[in-house]
Order: structure tokens, then C-alpha cells, then sequence
């Protein structure tokens, strides 16, 4: 439907953030689904062009996702979540960047990583809110265990 046939055109797409976003909050849809959780999703952008491209409400806290389809990492990537959680909206976890690179690692207290890297990508991002699904991951995060 878009004309997109080969991976360098999807590259060079002006649509490629707008595609790519959609495809991680389906795969974290999907993870819910299949463990039987009908998710709470949201997303955030306010007058002033302020925005966070996902929030999960889980057992009350809302965690904020925002997701780039970038392959590498600015620091950028998590004002609109730290504009987010300074706006006093109760109880607001750190949250994630979730991008399209190599590259793990922490900003200012935000884990940044691939979504297409993980095996189990609703349970790593409820376990960074502090929940699990499976008992048998309390306490270890998915990507530690890697």
C-alpha cells in the first residue's frame, strides 16, 4: 500500500517513524494479549508539542515508552519523558527509550535499548516497572539475564 518493496526504501520512507512505532507498540500489545492481559495503553502530547509515544498503566503506576527509529543514540531521546514525569501526574516510573540500534545502555536514569532484541518484550518492560508476569523472573530483569 505504501510502495515500499525493498529494505532501502523503508530506510529513506518519510512514513519509516510513523512504521516503526507501530510495529513495537504491536509487539508489546501482542505480549499482553497473549498472557491473556488486556493492556491499559495511552500516549501523551500536550499544546506545546510535548508528547511520549506510549504509557502503560500497570497495578496504577503509568510507565512511558518512547520509541525511535533511529540507530543510534541521542540524548534527546528522553526529554519527552522526563518532561512527562515532571508534570506531577502521581505515580510515573523512569520508563524507556525503545530504538532501532545496537547499543544498550542508561540516560539519566532511562534504559534505552532494541525492542527487536529482546525474546519477551511485554514482560522486560513490566519488569522495569517493577512487575513481572512470570514468577519465576522476580527479582532478575530479562535483559540481565542475556
Amino acid at each position: 500500500m505504501l510502495g515500499i518493496h525493498t529494505e532501502e526504501q523503508a530506510f529513506r520512507d518519510p512514513l519509516r517513524g510513523n512504521l516503526y512505532e507501530n510495529l513495537v507498540i504491536t509487539e508489546i500489545i501482542k505480549g499482553a494479549l497473549g498472557r491473556g492481559i488486556r493492556p491499559e495503553i495511552y500516549f501523551y502530547r500536550d499544546s506545546h508539542g510535548n508528547e511520549v509515544d506510549l504509557l502503560i498503566r500497570e497495578k496504577g503506576q503509568l510507565f512511558p515508552i518512547e520509541i525511535k527509529s533511529a540507530a543510534t543514540i541521542s540524548t534527546d531521546f528522553v526529554k519527552g519523558l522526563e518532561k512527562f514525569r515532571s508534570l506531577g501526574t502521581g505515580r510515573v516510573a523512569a520508563g524507556v527509550v525503545l530504538y532501532n540500534g545496537e547499543q544498550e545502555l542508561s540516560i539519566r536514569g532511562v534504559r534505552i535499548y532494541n525492542p527487536l532484541r529482546v525474546e519477551d518484550l511485554w514482560e522486560t518492560l513490566i519488569s522495569y516497572a517493577g512487575y513481572t508476569s512470570n514468577p519465576a523472573n522476580r527479582g532478575e530483569h530479562p535483559l540481565d539475564r542475556r
